[in-house]
């Protein structure tokens, strides 16, 4: 099993992956691969729209094929089937055969008799079950093991009692038994084995032929062997068949059929109009799948850059909460991912996608417990690095930019705007309208008359809006909030004069503003910065600083409360860098702030 082999599929032409380098992904995975310690075989696959945008693997798919795999190879997903489990519960609901604050009790009998955590604890909901909160003990190592349980079998095991780590409902442990519930919910409220409701409901209409909870239907050569390490060697593992424990962890699919899984979520952001497709589940339920209904908890710790380094729980990725069958991600740099982790005797996987993009990474492994999520997650930032997505798209009301047409001539000079009705009345109740008037006075005052059009338009959400127009002097900066009402109105205005600094001031921030961009240009000789610090230093720190954020574009003066007092400000995909200077005399002061977020960098789009 020493034997190394590895294949690559080209592309597909897909507008946005023309910049990315596959042969970066698949070094990636060929690396994991020599390592020797993940598995004998991994096969992988860049997901987009429902295919297989490039796949390879590495390896051999094992004993009964000396074939090396690859996105058609059959694999055991693991615990990934519980995304599986969850859509069949939540197709039920929709139907309104359940309710998902129904006790698991409710519907099926032999749970009707499990004793309560404590007299005072509710009964464990089918929610409870859905979202990780059923208050059961984390149980991988035993639940792996018991797939072909008998209905019987499991009756008996349940009739003993069960633990409980704590109150359902109440916090998030990682059990499989929640979801051996959750199969049984399914086939006692259907009358039909959970298997075969999910085979009907799903992967038949999805056209996922090569996806099966019995690999006794895989025709061998396409079939991966699991195997476990013992010592130098692996051993291979035997298969299990259907049972009740199926609906924890015992699918078995491939790279290209999990592609179109994959995109069934993906497809189902943003919220529209339009009619919903051939989907099977309706598109506000997979995107409730994708929702985080219950925290972990985190592990903060600091990085090598002296920054905090939040971790979920046990688990090897950032801040997260978990949906129905599906992990929620929140990452600095990216926004939302979504995915699963899986791990069964013989067999790793991941399946991960970008919510915003839609595009994913679906990766297996032939051995117990891969870690294939290394390989899969450090692939997937690496075509995200090549296609450069924003995190998160705002699609703009389009009464925003009637709004902002008014705005600009009130700020402009025309006081009569004030009596536009686009202006709630809570706006000049909260700052009369001659106030704000005399306001707007003395931003004129120090930049002077405005010289140009809105500019810089950017927007957190759809009823948000900031925009710039240049002046004489500086800048005027807008921001607007509109409320829920139809039709909207706005319902706060800020309006801030950006004065350009000093003639003395100015050769500092523009070394400020350089130094975000990378270089390292020469202080001004006339002014030195503040306490013990030299200007080598301060540039070096601005530029460690730039390095951590991955800018998207210059540095510029957002603020000043005077020519000789300015914020600057730097944007990038993995937050922004604000730096707040003031000067006096001969010396100035800076103060760097990082924020780690996305919001500092999103695309606004206008709603047509």
């Amino acid at each position: 099993m020493s034997e190394a082999r590895g294949h690559t599929l080209a592309h597909h032409g897909s507008a946005g992956f023309d910049a990315v380098d596959f042969t970066a992904v698949d070094e990636i995975f060929a690396r994991f691969h020599a390592d020797g310690a993940g598995a004998p075989g991994v096969a992988y696959g860049i997901v987009h729209g429902g295919r297989v945008v490039h796949g390879g693997g590495y390896g051999l798919v094992g004993s009964e094929s000396p074939g090396t795999p690859g996105p058609a190879t059959v694999f055991r997903i693991a615990s990934l089937s519980k995304s599986f489990t969850a859509a069949a519960i939540l197709s039920l609901r929709d139907e309104g055969v359940l309710r998902l604050d129904d006790p698991v009790g409710q519907h099926v009998p032999m749970l009707a008799r499990l004793p309560r955590a404590t007299r005072d604890s509710p009964p464990i909901t089918v929610a409870d079950c859905l979202t990780m909160s059923a208050g059961l003990p984390t149980d991988d190592a035993w639940a792996d093991r018991q797939e072909e349980l008998t209905e019987e079998a499991l009756g008996a095991l349940l009739s003993a009692g069960i633990g409980y780590t704590a109150t359902p409902g109440t916090r998030f442990e990682y059990a499989n038994l929640g979801y051996v519930f959750l199969g049984q919910v399914v086939e006692s409220l259907t009358g039909r084995p959970f298997t075969q409701v999910v085979s009907d409901r799903f992967l038949q209409p999805l056209g996922m032929s090569s996806t099966t909870y019995d690999y006794r239907d895989v025709a061998g050569e396409r079939l991966a062997t699991g195997y476990h390490r013992v010592g130098d060697r692996w051993e291979p593992q035997a298969f299990t068949a259907p049972g009740m424990f199926s609906a924890i962890g015992g699918v078995l699919s491939t790279v290209e059929d999990l592609a179109v899984w994959v995109h069934g979520f993906a497809s189902a952001f943003p919220a529209r109009d339009e009619p919903e497709g051939g989907h099977p589940l309706a598109r506000a339920t997979r995107r409730a799948m994708q929702q985080q209904h219950r925290a972990i908890t985190p592990l903060v710790s600091t990085n090598g850059h002296g920054l905090p380094d939040v971790r979920t729980g046990e688990f090897p990725w950032g801040l997260s909460g978990y949906g129905y069958g599906l992990f929620v991600e929140y990452d600095p740099r990216w926004g939302e991912f979504v995915h699963h982790i899986g791990g069964y005797p013989g067999f790793g996987s991941h399946m991960r996608w970008h919510r915003e993009t839609g595009i994913g990474v679906v990766a297996f492994g032939n051995a117990r417990y891969c870690p294939v999520y290394e390989p899969a997650d450090a692939a997937l930032r690496q075509v995200l690095d090549a296609v450069a997505p924003p995190s998160r798209t705002v699609v703009s009301w389009p009464v925003v930019h009637e709004a902002r047409q008014v705005v600009d001539r009130l700020v402009g000079g025309d006081e009569s705007a004030v009596r536009d009705p686009v202006f709630s009345p809570t706006l000049f109740q909260d700052e009369p309208a001659a106030t704000r008037l005399t306001a707007l006075d003395e931003a004129h005052r120090q930049v002077g008359a405005l010289t140009g059009p809105a500019e810089q338009l950017s927007a957190a959400t759809p009823g948000h809006l900031v925009w710039w127009r240049p002046a004489e002097h500086g800048r005027i900066r807008h921001e607007m909030w509109l409320t829920p009402t139809v039709p909207a109105k706005v319902q706060r205005l800020q309006v801030d004069a950006v004065p350009d600094p000093s003639p003395e001031f100015a050769p500092v921030v523009g070394c400020v503003v350089e130094a975000l961009a990378g270089k390292r240009p020469d202080w001004p000789e006339h002014v030195a910065p503040a306490g013990d610090t030299t200007p080598e230093q301060l540039v070096d720190e601005l530029i460690r600083a730039r390095d951590l954020i991955a800018p998207v574009g210059p540095a510029a003066v957002i603020g000043a409360t005077s020519p000789d007092d300015v914020v600057i400000e730097c944007v990038g995909r993995q937050g922004a860098v604000e730096v707040r200077m003031a000067r006096t005399g001969d010396r100035v002061r800076l103060d760097l702030a990082l924020r780690r977020t996305p919001e500092d960098y999103l695309l606004r789009r206008d709603q047509r």
